[in-house]
């Protein structure tokens, strides 16, 4: 496997891992305990904040981002790895606003392997020339044509 093929099946795997969590942690929520399972229940019912609207303004157009700039690194491209690590940033800076969260132990372990696997793609598409070795072939001067 080469770099870029690495690169690819890395956002792929990030993306089966993001998806694998979002199923967990629903089908996993009726074994969590009752005490927690009152408070989600207590804070879905909670009337959405003006601060709660902030944090969407700002976190769906980091989500879409997020999703576009997978979708670049998978093409190989610059622009996603910036736009991936971009939307990350935001993202992260909006966790500590987000409150307090519950999820099944698994849950939180897939998604925690996301991260992971996030890390790995930043590190391959900014210290590494993965994402410019598909430039390099191309951008190659042709050899000189020289008479026999």
């Amino acid at each position: 496997m080469n770099k870029s093929q690495i690169l690819r099946f890395l956002v792929v795997l990030e993306w089966i891992y993001i998806i694998a969590a979002v199923v967990l942690s629903s089908t996993l929520e009726n074994q969590l305990p009752l005490e927690l399972k009152a408070w989600l229940d207590m804070q879905i019912e909670a009337e959405i904040s003006t601060f709660d609207i902030v944090v969407l303004v700002v976190g769906l157009p980091a989500l879409v981002a997020s999703i576009a700039g997978s979708i670049g690194l998978f093409l190989l491209k610059k622009w996603g790895a910036w736009t991936f690590l971009i939307s990350g940033i935001i993202s992260y800076a909006l966790f500590p606003f987000a409150g307090p969260t519950v999820e099944h132990a698994v849950a939180d372990m897939i998604d925690e392997f996301s991260v992971i696997t996030a890390g790995m793609i930043i590190a391959l598409a900014f210290f590494t020339d993965t994402l410019n070795d598909g430039k390099a072939a191309s951008a190659a001067p042709n050899p000189p044509i020289t008479a026999s």
